[in-house]
């Protein structure tokens, strides 16, 4: 990691210091009704994720927007075979590596998701008011190289207090599957982290 990507860094985690209470506490009523917040943390998702020097740090930018940002802190990162049109594990965090039956669930929303080009919410996030339970959702992020879907970002599972999504939200998927996918798979192969999954085609 270098110098600038450690002020980077370092900015992004004083950024998510300043708004913690905005973002995490009341992650949706709040930040509406604060005009400068969304371009705030669009600016800091973004550089987040272009400063990133290598794969190790993308990935690792990655978990620091979904969990400071969307309030996620269970997910995982599968790659599209284009050949073949299979998913294949390339990273989690929050839960054990994937295998292939949970592949074989998630397939058909992230085939889905990679064909529709945008984030695609699996199911709707039911309102606690009321008392009644939290249903479960899954968002599923396609994450682009050049333009193609090389892979979709699964996010699992949500802060309690968290009811539904806004703007904000939207700006980040759209982050996420914009800036991520160069980082990660448009390098040339020699420079993976070791310590990175080795990606399977």
């Amino acid at each position: 990691m270098t110098k600038h990507t450690r002020i980077i860094e370092t900015e992004f985690k004083r950024f998510l210091g300043e708004t913690k209470e905005t973002l995490r506490a009341n992650p949706n009523g709040d930040r509406s009704r604060a005009p400068h917040l969304a371009e705030a943390v669009i600016e800091a998702a973004t550089r987040r994720l272009r400063e990133s020097m290598d794969t190790a740090e993308t990935l690792e930018a990655i978990r620091e927007i979904a969990s400071n940002l969307l309030g996620c802190e269970t997910m995982h990162l599968i790659r599209l075979d284009r050949e073949t049109g299979v998913f294949q594990p390339f990273w989690s965090f929050g839960v054990e590596p994937a295998n292939r039956c949970l592949i074989n669930a998630l397939e058909e929303s992230a085939s889905y998701c990679a064909a529709l080009g945008s984030a695609y919410i699996a199911r709707d996030l039911q309102d606690q008011s009321a008392g009644g339970p939290h249903t479960k959702v899954t968002v599923f992020v396609p994450v682009r190289c050049q333009s193609e879907v090389t892979a979709v970002l699964v996010l699992l599972q949500f802060l309690p207090q968290k009811l539904g999504f806004d703007k904000i939200d939207n700006e980040i998927f759209r982050i996420l599957s914009e800036e991520a996918g160069s980082k990660l798979f448009c390098r040339e192969a020699g420079s993976v982290s070791s310590n990175i999954p080795e990606q399977k085609s």
